[in-house]
This record gives structure tokens, sequence and C-alpha cells, in this order.
């Protein structure tokens, strides 16, 4: 699916409720708020008998939807949904419930992708790390790959600083990231609790070891292409579509590195 039908799936799930809970003037008042070019609407007035519908004017608000960039749409559509919980907060669980099954979900003011993280998993992150990944996947949509690595990365450092912090380990200006990730899971004891606990469960050693090998190692590759990429992403210029899987997969990374260091 691209990102432009998508997006315009949001819209679907946002009209709905925009013309239910808003009244003729209301649409359009919150149509300008959020970007809008009104003036495209204008001829649209409401008259009795004559004077257009609600329905007309939301057809006509497809049109100026539809004319925007992916980016600039992105963000009018984030500031609908913010104008409609601002304003109408009765009709949020109407908004989340259609933008949900379209494939989005709204959290901490922004329209986030069910397809990058399921909210369910932000809300046992830490707060700080939550905020950043969800700027990570707000900029991934908007196209901004190399701001949302850094805002992937920045979640994954306000936890690892946590742990340096817990258990007075001091920075070292020449770590990378995978190194200060791996420093923070040895200090957490992650992994010799995850033996511990799958152990008592009554697996064998030989499949324990095989998963907690694979799992250490998984995450510990994850964050060296984070870093190399954090590194290097300057340089992308022209290959966005390249680069993109990768940084989508950063972002997965950094809440499954997350989860081992919480």
């Amino acid at each position: 699916m691209t990102e432009e039908i998508s997006l315009n799936q949001a819209w679907g799930a946002i009209r709905v409720v925009l013309q239910e809970a808003f009244s003729f003037n209301g649409i359009k008042n919150i149509s300008g708020l959020a970007g809008i070019d009104v003036t495209g609407l204008a001829h649209l007035v409401q008259r009795q008998n004559l004077g257009a519908t609600k329905g007309e004017l939301i057809s006509a608000l497809d049109c100026e939807v539809d004319h925007l960039n992916n980016q600039v749409k992105a963000q009018v559509l984030i500031r609908f949904a913010e104008a409609i919980v601002d304003e109408r907060p009765d009709f949020k669980d109407d908004l989340e419930r259609n933008l949900e099954r379209l494939g989005w979900q709204l959290e901490c003011g922004n329209l986030v992708p069910i397809e990058i993280f399921d909210i369910t998993e932000l809300k046992e992150l830490p707060e700080p790390s939550k905020k950043d990944l969800i700027k990570a996947a707000k900029r991934l949509r908007e196209g901004d790959l190399n701001g949302a690595l850094s805002s992937a990365c920045a979640a994954v450092d306000s936890v690892i600083e946590d742990v340096y912090s817990e258990h007075g380990i001091k920075s070292q200006p020449k770590d990378g990231f995978q190194v200060r990730y791996k420093t923070a899971l040895r200090a957490k004891g992650t992994i010799n609790r995850l033996k511990t606990d799958l152990s008592a469960k009554g697996w064998e050693n030989e499949n324990l070891k095989l998963l907690i090998n694979n799992v250490d190692g998984a995450l510990t590759q994850g964050a060296k292409v984070m870093e190399i990429l954090r590194r290097t992403m300057s340089d992308i210029h022209g290959s966005k579509e390249v680069y993109k899987p990768l940084v989508f997969d950063s972002l997965k990374w950094a809440a499954l590195i997350i989860r081992m260091l919480k």
C-alpha cells in the first residue's frame, strides 16, 4: 500500500467523525485551523432552502485534501484529529475506532500507522522513550528518514542513560551505540534473568542456548545497524527508497532493545 493511499484512508476515518460532530460553519473553521485553504470552499454557504449541505462541504474538502502532497497532508490530518479531540472529546472513541479499522491509531496527539507500532506495545515502554518512538514513526511517515532514525536512537539512548545512572556506569566518549547497549544489557542482567526464567519453565539447555544466542545476537546486530545508519544518514541524498526499509526496521529494533533494557 502506498503512503498516499494510506493517508487517504486516514482521512476517510476523520471525515466521517468531522461531518457528524460539527456544524457546517464548525467544519469550515476547523478546516482553516488544520491548514486547508478555505478560499476554495468560499462558494459553499449554508442558506435556508438553497444553501450548500454538510455533505457538499465534505465532498469539497475531499478535493482539497487530495491535492495536498503527502507531507503536508499528514500534518493537516493530525491537526484535524487534534481539533476533533479538543473540541469534541465525546467523539474521541469514535475517531479512534474508525482510524484503527483503517490501520491507524491516535497516540499522544499523533497519527501513527499500526503497521509501525501497536499502541499496546508502546504503553508498556517508559514515557520518554515512548514519546521519542512516536516522534520517529511520525517522521518516518513524513519522509524524514534522518529525523526518524535520530528519534529512534534517542528513545534507546534515554533508557541506556537510566541504566548507566542506576548502576553507576560512566559513559566512555569513544563507545558507540552498540557498545553502550551491550554494557547496559549486562548491567541489567537481562540475559541471565531470561535464562533463569526459561530454565525454570523446563526448557532444555540446547534449545535455551539456541534461543538466547539468537535473541541476543539479533538485537546486538540491530543496534550496530542503527549505529552505522546514524553515522551515515546525512549521506543518503537521493537514496531514500533504499534506506527507508532499514529505518523502518530500526524503529522496531529500538522498541525491542528498550524492552530488553526496561
